[in-house]
């Protein structure tokens, strides 16, 4: 900035030095026309001050703060975005614009000085105003409410920040100000800001309840001032509360509702109400009416005796009266209730013995006043003994009555009376107590059981006890021995009687057991008993098997103990081993449980191996109860371990692969343990070459994480228990890929020298064939190669061509091939290529030729071009030469020809050397011209409808050369089809869409914009295939391609022809079969009876022999069918029509002819075998004596079994005709073809339905019915129906000369969407070839010979 001032600066000086020469060609002084004016502007807008002069003689710049900026040259403010001058120097405008005004920048002071003579200055100053930010009250958020008490002060502060000037701080009373007790101040901040700050000391009273203060920031840079508020809400207490509803001292009655309300005024808040019943809060619901300043608490209940002298409290507080320990305010009311005693209770014992007295006491419930008492026993009043009266806690006064009873003769019981009466409200309550009159029962008795008897173990006795007489009725109990027996008692209380029944499931411990039956009442003082013993034979429910030793080995023998539980009489013991008999044991018996006997057995085992793990069983059998008793014991043998004859004892692992073995010995006992050996040496694990786990073992299991080569070698397993120890060979064989480890660097030979290359690679195994060589694109025949993991391959006589990268690849099998590379690498002269396309280069006149030529040779190759003779300059602006390395063998050099005159055409001549020899070549520079013909085109693919071109491109003359093929078929040598080739600079071509197995000539031309080179004067013959590939896919369609084969056409054509046909039968029969059926409904309507009523008599056959079974696997709802068993249906007659024939109904069923109503045998139920459906016989014998084949049969009717058979009156009792075919419509094709009615094809009656669930055969019902069940050919579709499916038409074209063309317009003959149409052939265009130079068009057109040139015509096959 000081750089550009100092320039600015030195400019004034000299045009100052300038001004006096030039002051007498000035007219008059300059002088200032408009002076700057002081601008005050609001931070982020924009100043203009205006500086206009008269008669202008010196430049003009602006200063800031007394120091210039800007050019006064241009006027310019470098290094000032915001600021810029406003310049029309004709009118003497130099006015300064500031944008974006902002602090504490352009807050300055800004001159305008013109220099000349006199020199001019005048200043303005620029105030920048920013508005401060919005107020705030410390400790308040805005719109909040502050509570305070009156009286109460509190400071408050409003800070207003960042504001130039200062904003200015008002405090508002809802919209009047406040000046009392207000401080203000202002503190100056960075960048010319300030900060405002006002207090107020606020002391509010109840009269400033609800206020609204805020504080406001005013500044001329806002348009309205800043405001933050609080509303103040001033607390204090509310007014005493008030009871209306009741008067202390007036009477209610229990059961009357009561309103209590409790109002409370003012107070801020309003006051809480809370009812309290004898200080106890009842009722902490209220309301307030802000409007009215009350709070209410309405109290409703109903009167309760516990109401009575209860104190009824209402309280009144606020948050106010908490803060200050105010206590809450309360008035009160005493209640007086009256009520009667609402119950009356008997305190005494419940029975008494015959002759004894008893004493009982009546207490009534709370009264108020007092209740009076009286009795009465069995109809007579009785004079109590005393009554008191005490005070209750719920309220009132409980009285008590007492009397003493004597019961002198025999009775069952007496009734005694006790009533309470409140006289003042004359209500009274009343109750009654039985006392029972006890006397004992006589001796029992047990039936069922006669001593001595036998009884089977798991039979059922039932033993019965029959008691008489007792009051109450005696209570028994069985007992078995001292136990009560509680379960499988039943008992039968008479009038005068009690039966008790026990059921008991025999069992061993019944065996001489005692029963006893016990009878007692409150009238016994010992139960009443009665006994009896059973006998009971029961078998061995268990036995035990025991060895000695427990544990033995191979080579000993263990000695076993049978023992069987008791059993009477005595259980006969034999062994088996392993499922099989086994003799040689001795038996003895002793004393067993429930006056059983136990028998015991030995036996004597020699032990081997193979007797390890064998089950014993010993089987204890109770010869009369034919009940047998098993237990099994399995022998634990104990045997060294043995290894697994089947374990594989030679395992080869792929390198790199983890390898697990598990050799698991079999031993007694299995605690075995293990060791590994390699080699002799013990091991556990062994780490490999970084310490990582690589061999571990663990018991019985060698596991390799990654097996290497040198883990080949014999590993040993030896596995010991406590009884011996045995050892396993393994051998492991690391097999791991093979691998190149050397190779012969890179091989120089000359030409004609013999070449070798070796290759040596390692693995395993090693195989003859492991290594193999190769070379793309060589004749590897050549080569002579020694066989094995050391191979050579010899090539003799190397020629160029023999050059290149050689493949090693060692591959035995196992894992990745491993390749290496040799270069061969043969030195020979260089060889330029002298093909045509490089013979020559062509260039416009003032254009850059660029003449090529390449070259082969080795070592490095170089270029020379000469001309004339003479070497071609490179430092002349005429020539350049580029020059590129493609390989070891291949280069390229390029002779550039700027700005080519006629001069420059001619001959060219290239020579490449090395330090083998040379090679010259000539290029001719020419201009521009038609290609030459494309060379060496051959057919290098065909298939089935394709042949694929290669060719070598020729001269292209200079300019961008196009490719056309050229091709016809052999039979058609008049029609040849052209194809541009794209992109344009290929040089091989796909010819798509041939005919199978036919023969074409194809030809290859190029042309330029100058012209085309012709076509081959020979033209190159291919055949294509005759067979299609599997993958070409259906007909021969190719994936993926748009073209439709002629064979597909036909197959879709004919197609559609035979849908056709199908579709106008189908019409024709369903027409014919629906006239046929109204004929029958018509003939048989006139003869069928509305009932036919069915009698049965079934011999013994009751409700419970008659079981329901559907008709079908889905019965309607509400529908009902019965079966009778074979025996029935012997019974079973049927009376049909009007004359009284009889048949029975399996005559009838066996009778029925081999065909149904629809022309085939009806299906019978797999799951109907022997019993036969009741209804499905009768609608057979019915339909196929010529009945009525809609009628349908309900159900049995009572315990007659009659059958009414009625007409179905809902659709779900129905019989479905078969099924129906689809409604059909045809499409109008137009005003060539006939019209088609939609309704001329309607379906069949769907009068009749299935009564027992839907035909397997049928199809949804048709929406086109008319009344009774028959269609009418005029009615459309219902209402809310189904729409007819619609039958697809064959589309017509039609052609002015009378020729149709027919497709299928869809594979789908119910679909009227027409089907993609074939693509059409292609436009037959036979234009007039003037210009070979034009570009054909993009489709194929046909060229007709030279002798026949027709006028244009164009014809679109549809």
């Amino acid at each position: 900035m000081d750089i550009r001032n100092f320039i600015n600066t030195y400019v004034v000086f000299l045009i100052g030095l300038f001004l006096p020469w030039k002051r007498d060609f000035v007219v008059g002084q300059q002088s200032f026309a408009t002076y700057p004016e002081n601008v005050t502007v609001i931070e982020g807008g924009e100043v203009l001050l205006r500086c206009r002069i008269n008669n202008r003689q010196g430049p003009v710049q602006w200063a800031y703060d007394g120091r210039p900026f800007g050019h006064v040259i241009d006027y310019s403010l470098p290094g000032y975005p915001r600021y810029s001058m406003v310049v029309n120097d004709e009118q003497g405008q130099f006015d300064f614009r500031i944008a974006q005004a902002s602090l504490p920048e352009d807050d300055a002071k800004f001159e305008c000085q013109v220099l000349g003579n006199p020199p001019l200055r005048s200043a303005a100053l620029v105030t920048v105003i920013s508005p401060p930010e919005a107020p705030r009250i410390q400790g308040i958020t805005n719109g909040t409410v502050v509570e305070m008490s009156p009286g109460e002060s509190q400071n408050l502060t409003c800070i207003s920040n960042n504001g130039k000037p200062a904003a200015v701080l008002k405090w508002m009373r809802n919209s009047h100000q406040i000046t009392d007790n207000v401080w203000n101040e202002v503190t100056d901040v960075s960048q010319k800001r300030e900060n405002a700050k006002s207090m107020l000391m606020l002391k509010p009273n109840k009269e400033d309840n609800g206020i609204r203060v805020a504080c406001e920031a005013h500044s001329a840079a806002l348009p309205s001032p800043l405001v933050t508020a609080f509303y103040l809400s001033v607390l204090y207490a509310p007014g005493p509360p008030s009871i209306s509803g009741y008067t202390s001292g007036d009477i209610i009655r229990k059961g009357d509702r009561v309103l209590l309300i409790c109002v409370s005024y003012d107070g801020n808040p309003l006051a809480s109400l809370r009812w309290k019943k004898n200080g106890v809060p009842i009722d902490l619901s209220f309301f307030t009416l802000d409007r009215e300043r009350l709070a209410k608490n309405p109290h409703n209940f109903t009167a309760q005796p516990s109401d009575n002298n209860a104190v009824m409290r209402c309280e009144a507080h606020n948050s106010y009266m908490g803060r200050r320990g105010i206590p809450p305010l309360f008035t009160e009311v005493r209640l007086k209730v009256r009520f009667h005693p609402e119950t009356v209770k008997i305190i005494g014992k419940d029975d008494v013995s015959e002759g004894n007295a008893v004493n009982l006491t009546c207490v009534s419930s709370n009264s108020n006043p007092p209740a009076a008492i009286s009795w009465i026993a069995d109809g007579h009043k009785v004079r109590q003994q005393s009554d008191t009266q005490e005070e209750s806690t719920d309220g009132g006064y409980i009285t008590k009555s007492m009397i003493t009873l004597t019961v002198a003769e025999k009775r069952k019981n007496v009734v005694v009376y006790c009533q309470a009466v409140n006289s003042a409200l004359g209500k009274s309550t009343m109750t009654t107590k039985t006392l029972t009159v006890l006397y004992p029962p006589e001796q029992p008795t047990i039936l069922g059981y006669s001593d001595g008897t036998s009884i089977r173990a798991e039979q059922v006795q039932r033993l019965i006890c029959m008691v008489i007489d007792g009051n109450p009725l005696p209570k028994v109990s069985w007992y078995k021995g001292d136990v009560e027996q509680t379960e499988n008692v039943m008992v039968t209380n008479d009038q005068n009687a009690v039966s008790s029944q026990i059921t008991i499931l025999v069992g061993p411990s019944d065996n001489a057991a005692n029963y006893s039956c016990r009878a007692s009442n409150r009238a016994t003082k010992a139960p009443l008993v009665a006994y009896i013993s059973l006998t009971v034979h029961f078998p061995p429910y268990s036995v035990d098997v025991s060895s000695d030793p427990a544990i033995a080995t191979a080579g000993n023998s263990v000695k076993l103990l049978c023992q069987s539980a008791s059993s009477n009489p005595a259980a006969e013991i034999t062994w088996l081993r392993n499922g099989r008999l086994v003799a040689g044991s001795t038996s003895d018996t002793v004393e067993g449980l429930f006056g059983g006997e136990m028998t015991n057995s030995y036996m004597l085992i020699n032990l081997t191996e193979a007797d390890d793990q064998s089950v014993i069983t010993c089987r204890a059998k109770n010869q009369i109860l034919e009940h047998t008793a098993y237990q099994d014991v399995t022998l634990n043998v104990q045997y060294k371990p043995v290894f697994s004859a089947s374990i594989p004892t030679s395992i080869d692992v792929i390198e790199g692969a983890p390898l697990i073995v598990n050799y698991s010995a079999k031993g007694n006992p299995l605690d075995i343990t293990y060791k590994w050996k390699k080699d002799g040496d013990k091991f556990t694990e062994i780490k490999g070459g970084l310490g990582e786990d690589h061999i571990h073992t663990e018991n019985h299991v060698f596991k390799i994480f990654s097996a290497y080569k040198n883990d080949t070698g014999e590993y040993m397993l030896v596995g010991k228990n406590s009884v011996g120890s045995t050892s396993q060979s393994i051998k492991i064989n690391v097999m791991f890929p093979a691998k190149v480890i050397h190779t012969t660097a890179k091989v120089t030979v000359k030409q004609g020298e013999t070449a070798a290359l070796e290759c040596r690679c390692e693995g395993n195994p090693l195989p003859e064939t492991i290594i193999a060589w190769s070379r793309e694109n060589y004749d590897m025949s050549r080569a002579q190669i020694t066989p094995g993991d050391n191979s050579v391959l010899t090539i003799p006589d190397v020629t160029k061509d023999d050059a290149g990268m050689f493949v090693c690849n060692a591959f035995n099998g196992i894992g990745e091939h491993s390749a290496a590379h040799l270069d061969l690498v043969v030195q020979f002269r260089p060889i330029i290529d002298q093909s045509p396309r490089f013979a020559k280069s062509a260039s416009e006149n003032g254009e850059t030729a660029r003449l090529l030529c390449i070259a082969q040779g080795h070592p490095d190759v170089s270029f020379v071009w000469t001309r004339g003779g003479a070497r071609v300059n490179r430092s002349l602006e005429k020539f350049d030469m580029e020059f590129r390395k493609y390989d070891s063998t291949h280069y390229e050099s390029i002779l550039l020809v700027h700005t080519v005159t006629p001069i420059d055409y001619g001959e060219y001549t290239c020579m490449a050397q090395n330090a083998l020899g040379t090679h010259k070549t000539t290029v001719r520079l020419m201009g521009t011209s038609r290609p030459d013909p494309p060379y060496a085109v051959t057919v290098v693919e065909k298939t089935f409808n394709s042949i694929k071109l290669t060719w070598t491109a020729g001269f292209d003359g200079g300019l961008r050369q196009v490719f056309r093929v050229r091709y016809r078929q052999a039979t058609a040598p008049e029609v040849y089809h052209y194809i541009d080739v794209h992109p344009s600079n290929a040089t091989e071509f796909n010819i798509p869409g041939l005919e199978r197995n036919s023969v074409y000539q194809l030809s290859v031309m190029a042309y330029n914009k100058l012209g085309d080179s012709g076509y081959q004067t020979e033209e190159v013959t291919a055949k294509t295939a005759s067979e299609i590939p599997a993958e070409e896919g259906i007909l021969g369609i190719r994936r993926g391609s748009t073209k439709m084969p002629i064979l597909l056409i036909v197959a879709i054509s004919v197609a559609g022809a035979i849908l056709l046909a199908i579709n106008i039968m189908l019409i024709i029969y369903f027409v014919r079969y629906r006239k046929g059926k109204e004929d029958d409904d018509v003939a048989a309507s006139e003869t069928k009876s509305n009932t036919v009523e069915m009698y049965s008599h079934v011999d013994d056959l009751t409700r419970d022999d008659v079981s329901e079974r559907t008709y079908a696997d889905q019965p309607a709802p509400g529908s009902r069918s019965f079966y009778l068993d074979d025996a029935n249906l012997e019974n079973v007659n049927i009376y049909q029509g009007g004359s009284p024939t009889y048949k029975t109904f399996r005559e009838t069923y066996a009778s029925t002819p081999p065909r149904s109503p629809y022309g085939a045998t009806p299906p019978r139920s797999p799951a109907v075998t022997t019993d036969f459906d009741f209804t499905d016989a009768l609608h057979r014998q019915q339909h196929w004596r010529g009945k009525d084949p809609y009628m349908t049969y309900s159900r049995l009717q009572g315990s007659q079994g009659n059958v009414s058979l009625k007409r179905p009156v809902t659709p779900a009792d129905r019989i479905r005709l078969p099924p129906a075919p689809p409604a059909r419509s045809t499409s109008q094709l137009g005003d060539r073809h006939g019209k088609i009615s939609n309704h001329m094809i309607a379906t069949l009656p769907t009068q009749h339905q299935p009564r027992y669930g839907p035909d397997p055969t049928s199809m949804s019902r048709s929406p086109i019915t008319a009344a009774r069940g028959r269609p009418s050919l005029n009615a459309g579709p219902p209402e809310g129906g189904m729409l007819p499916r619609s039958m697809s038409t064959i589309p017509y074209s039609y052609h002015p000369d009378g020729v149709s063309a027919c497709r299928s317009s869809s594979a789908n003959p119910y679909s009227t969407r027409p089907s993609a149409m074939p693509p059409s052939p292609p436009l037959v265009v036979r234009p007039l070839r003037t210009n070979p130079r034009v570009t054909p068009r993009a489709y194929d057109y046909v060229d007709v010979s030279e002798e026949s040139r027709p006028t244009m015509s164009l014809d679109i096959l549809v």
